[in-house]
């Protein structure tokens, strides 16, 4: 009885260490259709993503990521953390690890409405390009949050050309990872490098009737990603349109 006893405590620690919230600590990393490097890849996982432990194997770990996507993960990539608490914000709030000092041109009176879908809340950067090419020498003059099915207008852009850094989520959250705050979205993150081009400028024109007037740019742009459907058994497919970067990219 006692040899039942202890065995029945044993089981219960191991359960007690695959619960919990888990997620990935590294920049990137992969999940693998088997416990194997050479295995074929499932999906890129990225940093802050949560994962559920569902059993291990030596160093590896099976994971459910989302509502359906089952594989293994190197388990050294995968860390316990804090339970995440919430961060209140409202659509155009900069987030604090984003924060910047904007740049305006309160002369004109343009703007880059943003909207979003209903299921996927997004934090926008946008870029001022320092060359023909995007690079990192790129200038950011505005961050904003915009909340799932809203829309926010990013007014008095400075003349230039620009593009677009995305971060797309859920729940955008805080919790303590490798001993230090941490602050993105809880479910489902992902970044893009928007492959569209936005020239803001003040054009005067000459009327017939020799009378002179402005035309300024403006723009709109639906950003549509649904993150993590769960009719999707392959999450990839939903992205095949778009250029996902690093957290590391988006940040810079």
């Amino acid at each position: 009885m006692k040899r039942l006893l202890a065995l029945i405590s044993v089981m219960v620690i191991a359960a007690e260490a695959i619960a919990g919230i888990h997620i990935v600590n590294v920049k990137q990393t992969q999940l693998y259709k088997e416990p194997d490097a050479n295995s074929d890849v499932i999906v890129n996982v990225q940093y802050g993503t949560q994962v559920k432990i569902m059993e291990t194997s030596g160093d590896w770990c099976r994971v459910q990521v989302g509502k359906k996507q089952k594989g293994w993960m190197w388990g050294k990539y995968i860390e316990e953390v804090p339970e995440w608490k919430k961060v209140k914000l409202r659509t155009g709030d900069m987030p604090k690890k984003y924060a910047i000092k904007p740049i305006y041109d309160k002369t004109i009176d343009n703007y880059l409405k943003v909207s979003t879908s209903a299921r996927t809340e997004v934090i926008v950067k946008l870029m001022k390009m320092s060359a023909e090419t995007v690079s990192f020498a790129d200038t950011c003059v505005r961050v904003a949050y915009v909340a799932a099915g809203s829309s926010y207008e990013i007014e008095n852009v400075p003349q230039g050309r620009y593009y677009l850094k995305v971060a797309y989520g859920r729940e955008y959250s805080k919790t303590t990872i490798n001993g230090a705050e941490h602050e993105g979205f809880k479910q489902y993150p992902l970044f893009e490098l928007v492959q569209s081009f936005y020239d803001f400028k003040v054009e005067r024109v000459t009327e017939e009737d020799g009378s002179v007037s402005e035309s300024i740019s403006s723009y709109s742009v639906d950003l549509t990603l649904e993150v993590a459907e769960e009719e999707e058994e392959n999450a990839e497919s939903v992205y095949n349109n778009h250029s996902l970067i690093t957290e590391d990219v988006f940040s810079r």
